[in-house]
């Protein structure tokens, strides 16, 4: 399609897609986005856009120039960002230790929101829907940015939208002062992992409940799963996170060093382990990962990868030729393949975008092509071309690839050599955030109406007509599950619940179990041995 932007005739393509909202589509040209409004009715004013103006922060994503289509206004353009993630990504442990985020890391990150809200504000602008998936970070996880900025409150248009779990249960309208109490929600689960008023009151069960009457899990009666760490809270915010959430007093952080510390104590939800817990290996960094192919042990740390207890360094991916192993290492977009000798064997320079390890296969996404890698014995790789997709639109995730096609998720997977298969996922409603793909199940976690939805997806062995299971409103700590071979699915759910139920799609019973003690576990598998990661050491999981 060609549109007109200051007098400048921009053809989009296809390949310029990126995604589908509710209201319109985005697409990408030269550091330039464009949003297109499904029906250009709904677009916003152009008043609205002038009133967004005086936003100068340059982490602030707002609207700029104004789209046609002829001459009626179908959209607007905005800086594009690329390589990012959203936000809820940094609440799990698992991608903090993964990405070697620390707290200081995440206090720069708050800082950085409040940079953006001390914008909004100075200027008579208030955010009002300060949710996580409205801010995106870059790939080093060190800058944030606002996206969404067209429902923001500003003089003239009021915000109409909040989710629900920011909302501030004791105002009656949009101020600055709702806005800081959703900043206090958004920075502890950055810190924390958890919301500040889910975990489990002895009495009062409802979360409405418990923001009404000021007991989060600051108060000494609530106990929370082991996943939620309440230790990474800096000294100087336990004071400011106790007066927002317990006492209901509306602070913003630039007042923290007036407010004095509180002691805060981490209690935990009682836990009966019916599981055994051994020690297997241990390491001197935080282990993130773990994978047996073939007889090789490998170990992934933050540091540095271990195969067959030698050990690498920068890492990305293993993979086994039948003959040598090599890890693959994604740098600048460049692709190192190097042996076990440190000996570096070639290198790809074709603009790589992203990297997937799959059962001891490597794939990349190399402009609209995701290709397996096949051969690594020469100087240049054999890339052999499995999918092809759009590439903006596309993401990978843990063993597969999922591309929005014009607002329909559309699953990819491998599940053999050289093979590729899709599935369109019309059974998904919102944004997907996460997900997993092992041997024939596929776990999706999306954000929907405020809350966080799973989907349980089970495959024949032909992979077709597969069955969904459906959990609503789940605590968000990322996916934590594992495929045996023996067709067991073992699977720890943030609220600390495990589940176990059978891969195949003709047995529907799941076995739970409340209070497991391991949601602070990492899932691998060693054949069909279940093993938990936790900081420095994996271990062995058995009943």
């Amino acid at each position: 399609m060609q549109v007109t932007v200051k007098n400048r005739h921009i053809d989009l393509t296809k390949n310029n897609f990126v995604a589908s909202g509710g209201e319109g589509h985005i697409y990408a040209k030269d550091g330039v986005a464009y949003k297109l409004y499904i029906d250009p009715n709904k677009m916003i004013p152009t008043d609205k856009i002038k009133e967004l103006a005086v936003l100068k922060e340059p982490s602030i994503i707002k609207p700029e120039d104004i789209i046609y289509e002829g001459t009626k206004a179908v959209g607007y353009t905005m800086n594009y960002v690329t390589d990012t993630t959203a936000l809820c990504q940094i609440f799990t442990k698992a991608f903090k230790v993964r990405n070697q985020i620390k707290a200081d890391t995440i206090v720069n990150l708050m800082k950085q929101l409040q940079v953006i809200m001390n914008n909004c504000h100075s200027n008579n602008i208030l955010i009002v829907d300060m949710n996580e998936l409205n801010f995106l970070l870059d790939s080093s996880f060190k800058k944030l940015y606002a996206i969404d900025v067209d429902s923001y409150q500003t003089k003239t248009y009021p915000a109409t939208a909040i989710m629900d779990s920011i909302r501030d249960r004791h105002a009656k309208q949009f101020s600055k002062e709702t806005d800081w109490f959703s900043y206090a929600v958004l920075a502890f689960q950055m810190l924390t992992g958890i919301h500040p008023y889910k975990g489990k009151h002895p009495t009062v069960k409802d979360i409405n409940d418990r923001m009404l009457k000021n007991l989060s899990v600051l108060n000494a009666e609530v106990s929370v799963p082991p996943v939620a760490d309440l230790n990474m809270i800096p000294q100087n915010y336990k004071g400011w996170f106790h007066a927002i959430f317990e006492q209901g007093k509306r602070l913003d952080p630039n007042m923290i060093d007036q407010v004095g510390s509180v002691v805060v104590i981490q209690k935990h939800i009682d836990t009966v382990c019916v599981f055994k817990i051994d020690q297997y290996i241990s390491k001197d960094s935080d282990i993130v990962n773990y994978k047996k192919i073939g007889a090789v042990e490998i170990v992934y740390t933050s540091s540095k990868t271990y195969v067959d207890s030698i050990d690498l360094e920068g890492i990305v991916s293993i993979l086994d030729n039948g003959k040598e192993f090599f890890y693959v290492e994604l740098k600048n977009r460049e692709l190192h393949y190097i042996n076990k000798l440190k000996t570096i064997k070639g290198t790809y320079s074709g603009a790589v975008k992203n990297i997937l390890n799959y059962e001891g296969r490597v794939y990349v996404l190399i402009g609209e092509q995701i290709v397996e890698i096949t051969d690594l014995t020469a100087t240049y790789p054999v890339l052999y071309p499995v999918a092809s997709v759009l590439p903006n639109a596309t993401t990978f995730y843990t063993g597969c690839a999922i591309q929005n096609l014009l607002g329909t998720p559309v699953l990819s997977f491998f599940p053999n050599k050289k093979t590729h298969m899709q599935l369109p996922l019309k059974d998904i409603k919102g944004q997907i955030v996460d997900a997993k793909f092992d041997k024939t199940v596929l776990v999706i976690i999306s954000s929907y109406q405020g809350k966080y939805d799973e989907y349980i997806f089970k495959f024949s062995k032909e992979y077709t007509d597969p069955i969904v299971r459906i959990n609503k409103d789940i605590s968000y700590s990322g996916i934590n599950f594992v495929c045996l071979p023996k067709g067991v699915v073992f699977k720890v759910n943030g609220d600390d619940s495990a589940e176990i139920f059978a891969q195949s799609v003709s047995q529907n019973d799941v076995k739970v179990i409340p209070n497991s003690g391991l949601s602070e576990y990492k899932l691998v598998n060693r054949e069909d041995q279940v093993l938990g990661i936790k900081d420095k050491t994996i271990y062995k999981i058995s009943s």
